[in-house]
């Protein structure tokens, strides 16, 4: 069985005492460790890239106590009492787009976050580019996702008003990459509809004038974009508030109270919000 091998992989590696399971699809590892480098590599041990399964690394750093998160100093009773159709916990570019789409129904929509603003953590803290998907495996979940999104960036920033650069990418090979590697390639983004051009070294020198003399050659990518994350997120939650959706900064999530199997009502500093169905995008 697989996780009996991923086991004797991690024991083969010196790392004992280390739980492996299966939950939901995915390769569960939980534990304790010395140092953060065999918890990342325990991680890296449990990949299975044939099968794509996912991995979720629940091994703690032994001794290591989390800080606490970061409150708000406000405390107040605004939202107190509060009830909801769906609550969205997290205000960065995951959240924001969800709380959009949300206001396009007949809903009421109430996004929280502990920050002064939206996009002040992950959000404001990537490189803003809008990935074609080729680097991922063409049979996983996450690039038919990347695909779709992709196609989507024309529209959105239509709609929005947001800067949206086409800015291409190109992928350079310092050896030929020859009649055999080229049609893997091109196989793979034909499955997920990716554009695809093969660039020689010839027209990528009248392209790329400043390229390496070593450079055999390139795959290009047409349908690569770069936008400002920051702006993106913000053009989201603006958009979702003029739709009349709701959204309360400095307001952290403390708790939250279960019956019946569902959350009934979660606790804020800034009082006790009822609401019918809650999403999760805290991120990390």
């Amino acid at each position: 069985m697989f996780l009996d091998k991923i086991a004797k992989k991690l024991l083969k590696a010196g790392l004992f005492d280390i739980e492996v399971g299966f939950e939901n699809g995915s390769v569960v590892l939980r534990g304790e460790l010395d140092s953060w480098e065999d918890i990342v590599n325990a991680g890296r041990l449990a990949v299975d890239t044939k099968n794509s399964r996912g991995v979720i690394n629940d091994i703690k750093l032994r001794g290591f106590e989390e800080p606490p998160m970061k409150i708000p100093q406000i405390n107040d009773d605004k939202y107190e009492g509060k009830k909801v159709d769906v609550l969205v916990i997290g205000g960065g570019i995951v959240g924001c787009s969800i709380l959009r789409e949300l206001s396009k129904w007949n809903l009421t929509s109430l996004l929280v976050d502990k920050e002064y603003d939206v996009a002040v953590n992950q959000s404001s803290r990537n490189d803003g580019e809008i990935h074609p998907g080729i680097d991922l495996s063409p049979d996983c979940i996450k690039v038919k996702y990347n695909c779709r999104g992709n196609t989507m960036y024309p529209k959105l920033s239509e709609e929005l008003g947001f800067t949206l650069k086409r800015t291409g990418q190109y992928v350079l090979y310092t050896k030929p990459i020859g009649n055999l590697v080229w049609p893997i390639i091109k196989a793979r983004a034909k499955k997920n509809a990716i554009a695809i051009e093969n660039i020689s070294q010839k027209e990528l020198k009248k392209r790329q004038p400043n390229v390496s003399d070593e450079i055999h050659g390139a795959t290009f990518y047409p349908n690569v974009y770069v936008v400002s994350p920051y702006e993106v997120t913000i053009a989201f939650a603006e958009n979702a508030i003029e739709n009349g959706a709701e959204i309360a900064l400095s307001t952290a999530v403390l708790g939250m109270e279960h019956r019946d199997g569902r959350i009934y009502s979660v606790k804020t500093n800034r009082g006790t919000i009822y609401p019918k169905v809650v999403v999760n995008a805290a991120g990390v």
